[in-house]
């Protein structure tokens, strides 16, 4: 799921007609110039430059499937060890 964080301007339009077109699932939040939302602390933590539209990606599914690959690949890098020293003779 993708947090879309933007205020109500053209550039802003665009990333969630971006998002639309590719059809990706996201959670829009207005933020209001006005009332300087995009300067509040919360804000901030998630995006520090400041820029005027903010797309967050919940990454633990990604970093879960690294994992993953990765313990699969020690335990095929460790099978191929094994093999290797059964050759030798």
């Amino acid at each position: 799921m993708i947090d879309l964080y933007t205020a109500a301007t053209p550039n802003g339009h665009k990333a969630s007609i971006a998002l639309e077109e590719l059809q990706l699932s996201y959670a829009l939040h207005a933020l209001s110039f006005d009332r300087k939302e995009q300067q509040a602390p919360a804000f901030l933590g998630i995006n520090p430059t400041q820029q005027r539209w903010h797309a967050a990606l919940d990454a633990r599914p990604a970093v879960q499937r690294a994992l993953q690959v990765q313990r699969r690949e020690a335990a095929d890098e460790q099978a191929v060890k094994t093999a290797q020293s059964m050759l030798v003779l």
